[in-house]
């Protein structure tokens, strides 16, 4: 009967040492030689690491991500609250201004969550607009009637 050698569970010195080496871009054949395990345990811990390495990234950027759309939806209720604030009082010119802010939020918000495409919206079955567009338009009334009452006033 051959002798086989059987190794102990891998420490996580011998973990750290694998990934260390395999970082530094030493060839698997290399690594399993240093550590004294076979190239196939080389491998199963690179890849753990790999896989490890990928759901940290994962998950650090879907917080990331979760942090910038509250950001940018906080941007677009300060715009909103500032736009009625100087509508109120009549000043057109700041209202508008904030308006426009509010939709540069809100269409950074529809990037940032993958809903930009333009959803269609009907009236009187005859004429179709988008959302943006609507806002759009609203900010566009709202500049004209500022720059009006600029040159009336």
């Amino acid at each position: 009967m051959a002798d086989k050698q059987r190794h102990h569970r891998l420490t996580a010195d011998e973990r750290a040492k694998i990934v260390e080496l395999w970082l530094e871009r030493v060839p698997v054949r290399d690594i399993a030689e240093k550590v004294g395990r076979n190239k196939n345990t080389v491998v199963n811990v690179t890849q753990q690491f790999r896989e490890e390495r990928r759901r940290e990234l994962q998950d650090h950027l879907a917080d990331l991500h979760t942090r910038h759309v509250a950001q940018v939806e906080r941007n677009a209720q300060d715009a909103r609250r500032a736009f009625g604030e100087a509508y109120e009082i009549g000043e057109l010119g700041p209202a508008a201004a904030f308006l426009r802010q509010e939709l540069a939020a809100l269409e950074r918000a529809a990037k940032l969550l993958g809903t930009d495409q333009p959803t269609k919206l009907e009236h009187s079955g005859v004429v179709q607009t988008n959302e943006a567009s609507a806002l759009e338009k609203l900010a566009e009334t709202l500049n004209s009637m500022a720059e009006k009452t600029e040159t009336d006033g």
